[in-house]
């Protein structure tokens, strides 16, 4: 009837799915100088397209049995693809970032008669459980300068297009026991 809504399955199939935390720290400087960082830590569901079609872009709704956990946009998937679907904020895993500068150097590069100094930092990413069980976590941060390495298998991707100011991306995928902190 007019007004009314339906809900009518296309399609159906089972596919791949993990469950997954995810951070990102992207840093920018406000015009004052102050830095500024996110640090929410989201409940995912990591969903593989391992069908013969693609996921079309379409509302998602999530549900644990009869109880809905939330509704999300699900995003083109190629066959072959994987996708993430937000859940929910996770207030049982936290991540903090913390940086110090390590050493500094005057007129380390010059280019078109501007002297650049050279700063050094040391960062760190800290990821606490208080969950139950083992935790998938990905953390991903976007930071300026180049990145020179990364522990814990950090995949390090440093743009450098830039001549004087390279910015960096770091990504992680770590298992966080239960109550730990890595």
């Amino acid at each position: 009837k007019k007004g009314a809504r339906a809900m009518v399955p296309l399609w159906k199939s089972r596919v791949p799915q993990r469950h997954l935390y995810t951070v990102d720290f992207g840093t920018f400087a406000r015009s004052d100088g102050a830095r500024l960082t996110e640090n929410k830590v989201q409940h995912e569901l990591e969903l593989t397209d391992d069908t013969d079609v693609p996921f079309t872009t379409g509302a998602a709704m999530l549900m644990s049995g009869s109880v809905p956990l939330g509704q999300e946009l699900l995003g083109y998937t190629s066959p072959g693809g994987r996708t993430l679907i937000p859940i929910t904020t996770a207030l049982d895993v936290r991540a903090q970032q913390s940086e110090r500068e390590t050493s500094r150097t005057a007129n380390a590069r010059v280019i078109d008669d501007r002297q650049y100094t050279l700063v050094q930092k040391k960062g760190t990413i800290t990821v606490s459980s208080a969950r139950k069980e083992r935790s998938t976590v990905r953390v991903a941060l976007s930071t300026h300068g180049k990145v020179e390495r990364a522990s814990h298998g950090g995949a390090v991707v440093v743009d450098e297009l830039d001549r004087v100011n390279n910015q960096s991306r770091v990504t992680w995928e770590v298992t966080v026991g239960a109550g730990e902190t890595v």
